[in-house]
């Protein structure tokens, strides 16, 4: 009989032991509470402990719950023993209990809204929580960032804020301004869609928008997109705002043309580059095979490509590499055409002829220095070029010179036009003084800069009004007309030239380089 009593007795004194009615809250150090083994919060003040001490000790209530929702841990710091409870939640009937070894007692449902302040559990309340948003453009999924205000219900007494900020997000790049953007929700459909697009020098606003037409710039550039979701209807449960956030950056793709299709000799070709992504590009060409330089205009690049007088006609490639890799881009084509040039047969004194000695070359050559090396990197001529001089043409570009009877012949690559000495010489177009000198065989010289390579020279001149540097506009007087150097009479020899590649100057008078673009 001794034997089966010793349970009952063990469970009355465990009972009487944990539920002491003779124990003061002054007993009481510290009160702890615990989810998953992690302390979420920690009470020393009489005042935080009271409630715990009078459910628990001083007049607790046998209760239990019918489900276990959510579990916490409480442990009591006396000054003589440790108190442990199971503290347990029931969200649907809204009860709790803390259960101990002594058994099962009533507490109140509103202690759970303090612990779920000091530490929400995510996973209980998924629910509540933000949707999740797929975002995919052109199919391609694309991960964003977050900035989230939010705050959520769990219980008809707690508001819990959600708040976090993720600012890492992709971006997008694309040639393609028909591309789609699309999203979706795990669940909880936002009851609104609003949208800033951030440019570089502009921001569009959108108050109210559709997932499945979210718009696109129609302009180039990088962009920063900002999607914020808005939840109101269920704001007795949960709501709030998410504002997603990713790139998206557009460019026209680069696009190659010349200004026409048929050249002849002494032509100079232009290359447009519509829509560059940089600098990194090479044009090469059979009929110039040196650096051919590409410069901005705009928003475009250009570049000069000049042909010889002695260019053999034929069909031609053009090619354009992106340079740092080597890949082809785009290869144009175009036909040089024959030209015939005139003949003429030339006579000069002895004392003129002797001007043209290799140390004349050579003195010259050093006194001109790099005059016609280093052009600007703009277009500083003004549409079509005008004469420079009115008078009687004396010898065409690209004839075929034959000087004194000799057998070898050499090319005029430039225009000479006869007048009266002292005739005003003005500037073929806008452009900067890079020489304005005398030398032995050309005589007295100007030679202007009219940017992206392009020059033009003024030989023979009896005067010069300008000096190196200055800036000239088309049909300013720069010299007159002399017979200086090597000469037979007073004359202007006007010619202009890219990389040292001498053009029909006829040509610039015709029609500006660039007006003639295919489009």
């Amino acid at each position: 009989m001794k034997k089966y009593l010793i349970i009952p007795i063990l469970c009355l004194i465990t009972f009487l032991s944990a539920c002491n009615q003779d124990a003061t809250l002054k007993d009481w150090i510290h009160a702890d509470i615990y989810r998953n083994s992690d302390m979420i919060l920690q009470y020393k003040d009489t005042v935080d402990m009271q409630p715990y001490f009078e459910a628990l000790i001083a007049s607790p209530t046998t209760g239990t719950v019918t489900t276990t929702d959510l579990s916490y841990q409480l442990v009591v710091k006396t000054y003589d023993q440790t108190l442990t409870y199971q503290l347990v939640f029931d969200l649907t009937e809204e009860k709790a209990a803390a259960l101990s070894n002594a058994g099962s007692y009533e507490i109140p449902f509103e202690w759970l809204d303090a612990y779920l302040v000091a530490d929400l559990p995510e996973e209980q309340f998924s629910y509540l929580m933000p949707p999740k948003m797929s975002l995919s453009i052109d199919d391609y999924q694309i991960g964003y960032g977050e900035d989230i205000h939010w705050s959520i219900h769990p219980t008809a007494s707690s508001t819990i804020p959600v708040e976090s900020t993720t600012i890492s997000h992709e971006n997008y790049k694309s040639s393609d301004k028909t591309l789609a953007i699309a999203i979706d929700f795990d669940r909880m459909q936002p009851d609104r869609l609003s949208l800033l697009i951030i440019g570089i020098d502009d921001v569009l606003t959108y108050d109210n928008i559709t997932a499945d037409n979210i718009p696109i710039p129609e302009e180039d550039g990088a962009y920063r997109y900002e999607l914020t979701g808005h939840w109101t209807s269920n704001s007795d449960t949960c709501g709030g705002t998410v504002t997603y956030s990713f790139g998206l950056s557009l460019s026209t793709p680069a696009s190659f043309d010349l200004n026409d299709q048929i050249f002849e000799p002494g032509d100079c070709m232009a290359i447009r580059i519509q829509n560059p992504d940089s600098l990194d590009y090479r044009v090469e060409t059979y009929a110039y095979n040196r650096t051919i330089g590409l410069f901005y205009m705009e928003e475009d690049l250009v570049g000069l490509i000049p042909l010889d007088s002695k260019t053999a006609p034929g069909n031609y490639s053009l090619y354009i590499y992106k340079d740092s890799t080597d890949q082809l881009l785009k290869t144009l084509t175009y036909e040089v055409t024959t030209k015939e040039f005139n003949t003429q047969q030339l006579s000069v004194t002895s004392s003129t002829a002797s001007l043209k000695s290799d140390d004349n070359y050579a003195k010259d050559a050093e006194k001109f220095g790099d005059a016609k090396d280093y052009s600007v990197g703009e277009q500083l001529w003004e549409g079509t070029f005008i004469e420079p001089v009115s008078g009687r043409v004396s010898t065409e570009y690209g004839t075929i010179r034959y000087v004194n009877g000799n057998t070898e012949s050499s090319r005029h690559n430039a225009i000479d036009v006869a007048a009266a000495t002292g005739t005003p010489v003005m500037a073929a177009n806008n452009g900067i003084v890079t020489f304005a000198s005398d030398l032995i065989i050309s005589g007295n010289v100007v030679v202007l800069d009219h940017g992206y390579g392009l020059f033009s020279s003024y030989v023979h001149l009896d005067e010069i009004f300008v000096q190196d540097g200055d800036e000239v506009k088309k049909g300013q007087i720069v010299g007159s007309v002399g017979a200086t150097g090597y000469a037979t009479g007073p004359h202007l020899h006007w010619s202009i030239w890219k990389n040292g590649v001498y053009l029909n100057p006829w040509k610039f008078i015709e029609e500006d380089l660039f007006t003639n673009f295919q489009e």
